[in-house]
């Protein structure tokens, strides 16, 4: 009887309205379970506008900022690299200074219209959720329209957000528009991106890796082409130069910004088209079937615990290993400026401030390994894995020496990877061991983020998110901290450790860090025996 009415009802549908039938209901649901996240990223990314031009205006009290358009002028190259295509640098003006952050507005609307857009497709899918509702009256085209509105309703807000702060620290109102129009299309062009990739693959994960590996590549390209020609053909091909081709406060121009909007509706259509060449739960890219039996080797948690991080860990490595030899190159673009004089430890600090960087982004991968461990449990395969003689501290145990494992090798990959490309530019092979030991030394840092996320774990698995706070919060302080009280900076666990080469090292902070994550795995473990699963 249910089928009979099933059948009826999407048969009553008109077949020109069936395919989008639906869209508004799953719309509500979807504003309606993220109304949060919807505000608090905007938030966010426009909270940063204020952030940054703290800085710069500290540094503008401080008289530094003749000081800093001297050292860029000497180290262009390097410069456009990170924040090319940049326009006006030369000219001294505060508000100028402040769109060399703009590659990291891109980066973060991109990334939060990537988690965006496979939250609500392949993330419903893989609960099963998309096949319950399917099987009301939904039209086949409905979850993925819903998914793109809420992205474009969340960017819309990151607009309107990001143009608000931008005049209030002082920009024109065409120039904050254009901005904040700039930021909010360059989002919709990765959700549509992310569309295109939630089609092709089975997984959220591979859909996300294969949008990641996309954006690293038209990063790459971006900063390779604004070192090569700032107007160059190679940089237009890059979707995170379409936005400061607008040229804001200095030549302002709004036809650039025709181009993501042609580019995110192709793929929206795209997307559409391929959605439709589907099954619910499959991906149009072929999977490599698995064996019918388990290698012998797998027969512990801790070899289980390896093969599901196996994929991710080397994917990782490649990418940390290849972005630590390009910084390491960069040093020549530093040499040319000590050359006009300026500090001879500049080298050592670029190296340093890179190696840093680094290992912040190496604590994401950190706390993505701990998801994996929450998902691992929320779709119940790890039930099955406990229900043999394998034990829950053995299970935790093994799973966060793997991460801890993974960590490890990415940091030695990092500090190799930085030294042999400083020193192949430089000639002086002494900043391969150099900085090896720096970025190496930098382990019990994020052995405390670990520990964190497995206490986290260990009370309860829905308070996971509290690590991406503590890493976001690391990163804040870390490069934006400067002025702020002594206990805000001190709560931040990346910010005890000597800055090596710049610095000695000190043993006493790596030692407190150690037992703190020492405590932190203790009172995880023991909080995971005790609580339900």
């Amino acid at each position: 009887m249910s089928d009979t009415v099933a059948v009826r009802a999407w048969g009553s549908v008109p077949a020109s309205e069936s395919s989008l039938t639906g869209t508004a209901l799953l719309l509500r649901l979807a504003l309606r379970r993220d109304r949060i996240k919807i505000v608090v990223w905007p938030a966010g990314i426009a909270l940063f506008v204020v952030l940054f031009a703290n800085n710069l205006r500290t540094m503008a009290s401080q008289g530094r900022l003749s000081e800093l358009t001297a050292q860029m002028s000497d180290a262009m190259g390097m410069l456009q690299f990170f924040v090319g295509p940049a326009f006006g640098l030369d000219q001294g003006r505060i508000e100028l200074f402040f769109l060399m952050y703009t590659q990291e507005f891109l980066l973060a609307a991109a990334l939060m219209n990537l988690l965006l857009i496979i939250r609500h497709t392949r993330g419903e899918e893989e609960h099963g959720r998309t096949e319950l509702v399917r099987s009301a009256v939904i039209g086949r085209h409905a979850p993925l329209t819903a998914a793109m509105i809420t992205a474009l309703i969340t960017n819309a807000l990151t607009v309107v957000l990001v143009t608000g702060t931008t005049l209030a620290i002082g920009f024109a109102a065409s120039d904050a528009v254009l901005f904040g129009v700039g930021v909010g299309l360059t989002g919709m062009i990765f959700a549509g991106v992310t569309a295109i990739s939630c089609q092709l693959t089975e997984g959220g994960r591979a859909a996300g890796a294969l949008v990641g590996l996309l954006l690293a590549v038209a990063f790459m390209v971006r900063g390779v082409g604004s070192v090569i020609d700032n107007d160059g053909w190679l940089v237009w091909l890059s979707p995170f130069s379409w936005a400061p081709m607008t040229r804001v406060m200095v030549e302002p121009r709004i036809w650039p910004l025709a181009i993501p909007i042609v580019v995110a509706a192709c793929c929206f259509a795209v997307g559409y088209v391929l959605s439709a060449r589907r099954d619910v739960g499959a991906g149009l890219l072929p999977t490599r079937a698995g064996r019918v039996r388990a290698a012998g080797w797998l027969r512990s948690s801790l070899a289980l615990a390896y093969r599901l991080q196996r994929g991710s860990l080397g994917w990782w490595l490649l990418s940390m290993t290849v972005l630590a030899v390009i910084w390491g190159a960069l040093v020549n673009s530093v040499q040319l400026g000590m050359i006009e004089g300026l500090d001879g430890d500049i080298v050592a600090g670029y190296l340093s401030l890179m190696g840093v960087t680094q290992v912040l982004v190496v604590g994401g991968y950190v706390v993505i390994m701990l998801y994996r461990l929450k998902t691992e449990e929320t779709s119940g395969r790890l039930e099955a894995v406990l229900s043999t003689s394998t034990g829950r501290v053995a299970w935790l145990g093994s799973w966060t020496l793997v991460t801890g494992l993974g960590v490890g090798l990415q940091l030695i990959m990092i500090g190799a990877g930085i030294g042999l490309g400083g020193a192949a530019t430089t000639g002086n092979g002494v900043w391969l061991g150099v900085m090896l030991g720096a970025v190496t030394s930098r382990m019990p840092e994020l052995l405390v983020l670990l520990a964190i996320g497995a206490l986290l774990y260990g009370l309860a698995p829905r308070l996971l998110w509290l690590t991406w706070l503590v890493l976001g919060y690391g990163v804040v302080i870390r490069f934006f901290g400067q002025g702020l009280p002594g206990w805000l900076i001190a709560a931040s666990p990346f910010q005890h450790l000597a800055r090596i080469p710049v610095e000695g090292f000190t043993a006493t902070p790596v030692a407190v860090l150690l037992a703190l994550a020492a405590v932190g795995f203790g009172i995880g473990q023991g909080a995971f025996r005790r609580r339900s699963l």
